[in-house]
């Protein structure tokens, strides 16, 4: 979680590749980020003719529907992320989600 949350900080921190994006492309480019943590599936699916690395599983759903949800340039995390994190983590209470196709609701957080 820790390492998530350095790799999520310093994506954001991009500004100059941003910035670089804005003035070739014309475009604005906003990143929005989710992390959760707790078992997934991880792994090759399929056969020996054609296999696909994917990861799926409530986390990698509960994740990705934070990141969905984001405001621009924001990281959203679970409660299983801000418990990682411990007392050194900096953040403020968002909302309570409900997770599409799924009766669980989860807390989120965004990191300051």
């Amino acid at each position: 979680a820790v390492k998530a949350c350095k790799a999520a900080y310093e994506l954001l921190g991009g500004k100059e590749f941003i910035q670089d994006i804005k003035k070739k492309y014309g475009c604005e480019l906003h990143l929005g980020i989710g992390i959760s943590t707790g078992p997934a599936f991880v792994g090759n699916i399929g056969s020996s003719a054609l296999a696909d690395f994917t990861v799926f599983g409530h986390t990698v759903n509960e994740a990705n529907y934070m990141k969905s949800n984001t405001v621009k340039d924001s990281i959203y995390v679970s409660s299983s992320v801000i418990k990682a994190l411990g007392r050194s983590a900096r953040y403020h209470k968002v909302s309570l989600l409900s997770l599409k196709h799924n009766k669980m609701r989860c807390e989120v957080f965004a990191l300051d």
